[in-house]
């Protein structure tokens, strides 16, 4: 078979989605309340307003669904509502996001309802300040303060300015851009391969990824070393700590790198304690066992480390054996415990939540089988005397003797 190629036709268009939307906001909410904010962020590239009774239509929903969509979107820091100097709302705002703070919840007590009078605005005439608009924050949260997005745009890794660096000596948090990517060419990587240190990462980046590298790969990994600056040393630690758990892609290799940049990660030193803080596997046990503001300890670490690497468990069965210790010592569950429940199960050869749900079956069929079998009754000082059977007989004697006593 040939090669084949993939293109787009030019009349094509795309919208752009924040990688942080998708690994942190996207997973945990409600999948109408993502249609919609997903359309919101389409008509950023439309040229004019629209209502809320123009995007309910649009997906066959009610007016107050895509209300309660929004409410809920600002609850979570993605969007804003933006009002007119009279007080009326003229538009949303979609805000930068970030890594959301995991400790930290906030609710919006707000009525957005209000959205739904804004009427369908008139497409010959002028925008009024009773049309709604959908804009996009550059990194300020003014309500006025919009863009103006491509109709071409394409799918983009975060934001150029990011806010996610440690706060001053002013207390206040200093912002900072991103190197821009140089584009990938032979020139550029015969340049790179010429330095040795950039040598060992091509190498050594292959031999983990068991994989030649692309010219995209290739393209990655000169921002990551180039524009970054990241030493050889640190990007290898960085593709260790990934490959571990499981994650072989150069994009988020990439995409980690640029959180640790923003974090003005310097040394290895200060890679170990990002990798830490942000290890998936990490964030999922610490927030099943609902324990907030701080890192995990070395013997923590050893633990939920031997429970990938040495009983291959996937985060998905770490956290059921998380939300059971819970369940089964709310007060005083530990890591020794969860260790228990899974290497149980990794004694029964469990792999997936089906396998879990088996042995669940299992266990309980047991405990009804023994409960209506084996059931004894405890000897105690009124059931240890033999029974004795009264004949009639005997009824007749005891009568005899009573009736000679009272005689006598």
């Amino acid at each position: 078979m040939g090669y084949i190629t993939i293109s787009a036709k030019n009349r094509e268009t795309y919208s752009s989605i924040s990688n942080f939307f998708i690994d942190y906001y996207m997973t945990d909410a409600n999948g109408d309340f993502v249609k919609i904010y997903l359309y919101l962020v389409r008509l950023m590239s439309s040229s004019g307003p629209v209502a809320v009774s123009d995007i309910a239509d649009h997906f066959n929903f009610t007016e107050k669904d895509i209300c309660r969509a929004i409410k809920y979107w600002i609850s979570k820091g993605v969007m804003e509502l933006i009002y007119a100097p009279s007080g009326e709302p003229t538009g949303i705002n979609l805000l930068p996001l970030s890594e959301p703070d995991t400790g930290l919840s906030s609710e919006f007590d707000g009525d957005v309802d209000f959205l739904v009078s804004i009427p369908k605005p008139d497409k010959t005439a002028a925008v009024s300040v009773n049309d709604l608009t959908v804009s996009a924050s550059t990194g300020t949260t003014s309500g006025h303060d919009q863009t103006a997005p491509s109709n071409n745009m394409a799918v983009s890794r975060n934001p150029v300015q990011v806010s996610s660096n440690p706060p001053d000596g002013n207390g206040t948090t200093a912002s900072r851009e991103l190197p821009a990517k140089a584009a990938f060419s032979p020139e550029l990587a015969a340049k790179a391969e010429e330095d040795s240190a950039f040598s060992d990462i091509l190498f050594f980046t292959e031999t983990y990824l068991g994989k030649t590298l692309s010219s995209r790969d290739i393209e990655s990994l000169i921002y990551i070393h180039d524009q970054l600056g990241f030493s050889a040393e640190i990007i290898q630690f960085l593709e260790e700590h990934l490959v571990s758990s499981g994650i072989k892609s150069i994009q988020y290799f990439e995409d980690v790198a640029v959180t640790w940049y923003n974090e003005n990660v310097k040394t290895l030193d200060d890679a170990k304690r990002a990798a830490t803080k942000h290890n998936p596997l990490y964030k999922a046990v610490f927030n099943e066992l609902g324990i907030r503001n701080r890192y995990p300890g070395s013997a923590e670490i050893a633990f939920m480390d031997s429970w990938q690497s040495e009983l291959h468990f996937d985060v998905t069965i770490i956290k059921e054996a998380c939300k059971r210790g819970v369940l089964n010592n709310p007060t005083s569950v530990n890591f020794a415990y969860i260790d228990g429940i899974l290497r149980n199960w990794y004694k029964n050869g469990v792999q997936g939540l089906k396998d879990i749900e088996e042995l669940d079956r299992k266990h309980k069929a047991r405990t009804v089988n023994n409960g209506t079998n084996s059931y004894k009754v405890k000897a105690n000082s009124f059931n240890t005397f033999s029974k004795r059977d009264s004949s009639k007989d005997d009824i007749d004697e005891l009568e005899e003797l009573f009736l000679k006593e009272v005689n006598s």
